[in-house]
Formats: C-alpha cells, structure tokens, sequence
C-alpha cells in the first residue's frame, strides 16, 4: 500500500497494538459514536469547533475546551463570526491570556483566530465554513484547503476538525502521542515521527489506516485508543 506521498510506509508490520490499546478501544469508539450522534452541522457549530481545533496546538485538550467554553460564554466568538473586524487581536489576546494556563502563546492563537474569522466572514471568496465545506466532497482535499487557507491549522488539527464534525473517518489525528506510539513500536522510521512536513503525517496515516484494516479496527477509535494509552503511560 503507498501513502498519498507515493512512499511506501515503513515497516508497518512490526506495529503489534498492545493490550493497552486494545483495552481503551471499546470507550474510544463510544467516543466516536457519540461525538457522530451529537455533531450538528449548523454554521455556529463548525465555527466553534473551528476555533477549538485553532487553540488545541501544544494544549490538553481539558484545557482547551475550557477555554472555548469561557470564549463563548462571554460571546467573542459570535462576535468573531459577526463583524470580525470589529474584534481586535489585543481584545482576544487579553481574554485567552487571562486562561493562559488553558492556552498556551496567547498572542500567537489570537492572531490566528482573527485571521480565520476574517477568511470565512471578513467578505470575501469563502463566505462561511460551512460553504467553504461544501466546496469539496472529499475529506483529504477538505483537509488540504484548510490547511492551506486557514491560520494556525495543520495536518493534525484540521484532521481533529473533520473528524469532530463527522466529515472524517478516514483521516487519523496525529499528535505527538501517536507519533510516539509509532516510533517505539518499529512502525515508522524515527525521523518520519519528528518530522512536520505533510508528506510525513500522511505516511504516518497511511500505517495507521494499514493497522486498522489489518485488525479490523475504526480508524478513528483506533487513534484516540492509541492517545489515551501513550498519554497515560
């Protein structure tokens, strides 16, 4: 099997999922259902989990999701979504700095959230996520534009994006935890796992798709299983 580099990935049979993993399965793909059952494609929604996907680089996801709760809960993000010309970098620098302990470089992920709500509200080609969304059936060219327009979003986290909003059971989220599982079970070259590029995170895909085909495993379940074992290790 090649991955969408044209690189064969590296020894993906030396991947054996450890019992770790396999225990954690069953409540990730609760997870999984439930986060499918509850997924509401309405404009306000895809906005914010957007916006959490934005924030989660380098942060516990705990912490990120309290710190959303907190921006919704003084409205910054509909007032984002509104007229984003009329929320300044310095007013969402204050209000994530004031959670600093749930987001990390503060001035770095405002920038980033204006520049996003600026893109899909700010007039011009995009117009909303939604109709942004609607441009491309296929969730790997989803991904690919968004990484390619939308500040602050990678591989991994407009992956954790798609996903979250169900338009991605084929894509793996990827974090430093599953790089990790990776590298220590002989799965994928070392070097591949450090790397940032998109080429490498797609061979790292490309494994864990093998995996979960090989053991008759959800992609999505398999992934968030993966993280819950690492990260508690």
């Amino acid at each position: 099997m090649l991955s969408q580099t044209g690189q064969q990935p590296t020894n993906f049979d030396a991947a054996i999922l450890p019992l770790g993993v396999l225990s954690r399965y069953s409540n990730a793909m609760s997870q999984v259902i439930r986060s499918r059952r509850d997924a509401r494609n309405c404009e306000r929604e895809l906005w914010h989990q957007l916006c959490l996907c934005i924030l989660s680089t380098v942060t516990r996801a705990e912490s990120v999701a309290a710190c959303v709760q907190n921006l919704d809960k003084i409205g910054i993000l509909d007032r984002l979504a509104r007229s984003p010309a009329q929320v300044s970098v310095r007013g969402l620098h204050h209000e994530l700095a004031e959670h600093n302990s749930a987001c990390r470089f503060p001035r770095q992920k405002a920038e980033r959230l204006k520049g996003a709500a600026l893109f899909f509200y700010g007039g011009g080609e995009a117009l909303t996520v939604l109709g942004f969304l609607r441009r491309f059936p296929a969730s790997i060219d989803a991904r690919r534009a968004l990484v390619e327009h939308v500040p602050g979003l990678g591989m991994k986290e407009a992956s954790h994006f798609l996903r979250n909003i169900g338009h991605g059971a084929d894509l793996a989220v990827i974090d430093v935890h599953v790089r990790r599982f990776l590298a220590e079970a002989g799965a994928v070259d070392r070097a591949i796992t450090l790397s940032s590029s998109s080429g490498s995170y797609c061979v790292m895909e490309e494994v864990l798709l093998t995996i979960a085909f090989r053991t008759g495993l959800e992609l999505g379940a398999l992934d968030l299983a993966i993280w819950s074992f690492m990260r508690e290790k």
